[in-house]
């Protein structure tokens, strides 16, 4: 619960005031990459890490920077 996004602490004013700006930002990173665990991460890497580079070939690094 404290590394995912609960939509009352960003939704419901009396619930958000017992959260810090810390405790409400980082959810909001950490949901973007450990929404389907560490597995998900691992397997996300992996491709990007394979294909990602044929793809940056392609593209440019400026280009697959704005793309990613």
């Amino acid at each position: 619960m404290s590394w995912s996004i609960v939509p009352a602490r960003y939704t419901q004013p009396d619930i958000a005031g017992l959260f810090t700006w810390r405790e409400q930002l980082l959810p909001l990173v950490t949901s973007m990459f450990l929404h389907g665990g560490w597995t998900h991460l691992i397997g996300n890497m992996w491709s990007l890490w394979i294909f990602g580079d044929n793809v940056e070939d392609r593209l440019g690094r400026f280009r697959y920077l704005g793309l990613s």
